[in-house]
């Protein structure tokens, strides 16, 4: 599937939104997911709107970034008659909460650096063990907090290299993180063991 934020910049209305998706849709070979992450594109793509192109195939789901739980809740409850819409939460730090709420799982930042712990609390909350899900939860909340103390997305970059999988830099404008952070995220990966094993 493509991962498509919706026209940004200049405020748009709902109607665009839909058009822009519509046509979208009918030029991509790919099932489209709707991005929602407002503090970047400043649109927000309604749940009625969300609704209506989930219903008409436009849409085979959302990845919504914004951290609003009424928003995603909202989202839910105007798709929750289409058995074939998928809904992703974009928070590291909310997952467990937003499949409790319905929401399929995730695509986030962290699983780039430790994808089994993401795994675990995906399995684990299929399995119906909260205690396990919970404290696999607070981990990657723990994880993430680190990652976020470095400019994002520089410190993803950084965790990879320490990890040997790519070298640190991002893409321009962003700069690399500088040694201090990486030394500090150095240890932290050090101490969680997600230096001894690249991408566990």
């Amino acid at each position: 599937a493509a991962l498509v934020a919706p026209p940004f910049y200049y405020p748009t209305d709902q109607a665009t939104v839909r058009a822009f998706y519509r046509r979208l849709a009918a030029e991509s070979k790919l099932p489209l997911l709707l991005y929602n992450i407002p503090q970047f594109t400043k649109i927000v793509a309604e749940p009625a709107t969300v609704a209506e192109l989930a219903a008409e195939g436009t849409i085979a789901g959302i990845k919504d970034s914004s951290r609003d739980f009424e928003y995603f809740e909202n989202v839910r409850l105007a798709t929750r008659s289409l058995e074939h819409f998928r809904m992703f939460t974009g928070s590291d730090t909310m997952l467990l909460a937003s499949m409790a709420m319905g929401g399929a799982g995730t695509i986030c930042g962290a699983a780039n650096v430790a994808p089994s712990w993401v795994v675990r609390i995906y399995d684990n909350f299929r399995r119906g063990d909260w205690s396990s899900a919970r404290a696999d939860q607070e981990a990657l909340i723990e994880l993430v907090t680190a990652l976020r103390a470095g400019v994002f997305p520089a410190s993803i970059k950084a965790a990879l290299q320490l990890q040997g999988i790519c070298e640190p830099w991002p893409a321009p404008p962003t700069s690399a993180l500088n040694d201090a952070a990486t030394a500090r995220l150095r240890e932290k990966l050090d101490r969680w063991g997600l230096l001894s094993t690249p991408r566990d």
